[in-house]
């Protein structure tokens, strides 16, 4: 009778329920009423946890040996209402700061605090449920057009985003990301009283360090747009400096076993760091078509520009994803190798191309870099480069198994380059450039036949290598 009594109330009071703008703030009849059918909902759920934990003979009517669904629904419908009632009440508050989402992330953080606070407290383990569910919608209120991500990634103008986040959003920010840690931590941890930690799940995990690296990325990004006038260098790297950095840290992480990495290092390997070293790639190819690498006031210095010093550190960040795979025991993909070496043969020709851009003058990619007869020229050499130094690799340093395949890949871009000085050099190329380009590439020919001719072939499996018969 007493659990139909509070469903006819809730039901009678939620189907009339009208706040009044003119009514006072939490002071209100309706407030109180959201109050009352909260709490006598909480009070209920628990009387239910506590019957089902007590002694077979102790339990009275209540003959389930787990708390099941009724004490659930309670749960959830005595948190629901209550935060309702709050939300109705900060709603109608006439404040300008923080604005509306701001208060409904606020009040979902709040009963995140206070539910992780007092379940143990009230030795009530499913009490910390709502908490975690609260924290989860808060997180995801950040990835609406109006929430810090959407601010930084230009939902507003800049000078607009910047004003809404020195005005709330850095407390919102730290909000999410802070409680979000201490909540993990929490969970991860066995508390003092605590048998075994709860731990946290793999999805509440990744939505925590995802959300950081995100707004991390954000919020560089609108710091550089309004505090630096907005060259093709400064503000496309100041996005991926943090996240790199953050990502380096942990993958450190992931290969010593420290949390929050050893939490569910699997998942965290799949689901973030080797998404994030392909989101870093596909920063690598855009900005290398689109950025010509300025430093005004400065003057560009090859290696030493905001946008190459942001391609050390993703190249940095990968190299440590590799190394802590290694510590486990695993390594990247033969895809993720390729993929890199691609990002590598891209930002070297880039990186060519803006040098000759700053220096002689030539266009860029995105204003006809390839009829330029100077960048043609550079491009043939550089690409005979690279074929020498990856053949040389091939002969002198890789593995048996691999050194014909490397040393395949550099003998079929030193085909590349032949055809290019047939079909493109030898049509478009002015004369003294032609002369240099085919004599270049001829010396440099002479040179790897000479160092790096094909390696051996390596032997099968169970097949030892013949030995060479002396001369």
């Amino acid at each position: 009778m007493g659990l139909l009594l509070q469903l006819g109330a809730a039901l009678s009071f939620w189907s009339h329920y009208a706040r009044l703008p003119e009514l006072p703030l939490f002071t209100n009849g309706l407030f109180i009423g959201t109050l009352v059918l909260g709490l006598s909902a909480l009070a209920t759920a628990r009387l239910l946890e506590r019957a089902a934990r007590a002694p077979q003979d102790e339990r009275g009517w209540w003959r389930e040996a787990e708390p099941g669904v009724l004490h659930y629904f309670l749960l959830a419908a005595g948190v629901v209402q209550l935060l309702a009632g709050f939300a109705a009440e900060l709603h109608a508050a006439p404040w300008t700061i923080p604005d509306q989402e701001g208060r409904l992330v606020g009040l979902l953080l709040g009963w995140t605090l206070l539910a992780e606070l007092l379940h143990r407290r009230l030795d009530w383990r499913a009490f910390s449920l709502p908490g975690r569910l609260t924290w989860v919608l808060a997180t995801l209120l950040c990835f609406t057009p109006s929430g810090l991500l959407g601010l930084g990634l230009g939902g507003h103008g800049e000078q607009q985003a910047w004003m809404i986040f020195t005005a709330q959003g850095w407390l919102e920010l730290a909000g999410v990301i802070g409680i979000g840690g201490w909540l993990m931590k929490r969970l991860d941890h066995a508390l003092p009283g605590e048998d075994t930690p709860r731990g946290s799940t793999p999805a509440e995990h990744l939505l925590w360090l995802w959300t950081t690296l995100l707004q991390a990325t954000a919020v560089a990004w609108l710091v550089a747009a309004v505090f630096i006038v907005r060259h093709q260098a400064w503000t496309p790297t100041a996005a991926v400096l943090p996240p790199a950095l953050l990502g380096i840290l942990l993958a450190r992480r992931l290969g010593a076993g420290i949390w929050p990495a050893s939490a569910h290092p699997r998942a965290l390997d799949l689901g973030l760091l080797r998404p994030w070293l392909g989101l870093m790639l596909l920063w690598t190819l855009g900005v290398n078509l689109l950025a010509d690498g300025s430093m005004q006031p400065l003057g560009y210095l090859p290696l030493l520009n905001p946008v190459d010093i942001g391609h050390a550190l993703v190249a940095l960040y990968a190299l440590r994803l590799a190394h802590a795979l290694h510590q486990r025991g695993e390594r990247l993909d033969r895809q993720w190798t390729t993929a890199f070496a691609a990002a590598a043969f891209v930002w070297i020709n880039s990186l060519l191309v803006r040098t000759l851009h700053h220096w002689a003058g030539t266009p860029t990619w995105t204003h006809g870099a390839l009829g330029s007869s100077l960048v043609q020229t550079g491009l043939t050499i550089l690409w005979t480069l690279i074929a020498l130094v990856t053949m040389l690799y091939a002969t002198r340093r890789a593995a048996p198994a691999m050194a014909r395949v490397v040393w395949g890949a550099g003998a079929a871009l030193l085909g590349l380059v032949v055809a290019k000085l047939l079909l493109v050099d030898m049509a478009g190329v002015g004369t003294l450039y032609r002369i240099v380009s085919f004599i270049g590439v001829g010396l440099l020919m002479l040179v790897i036949g000479y160092v790096s001719p094909l390696p051996p072939a390596a032997p099968a499996a169970g097949i030892p290598a013949r030995e060479e018969e002396p001369a």
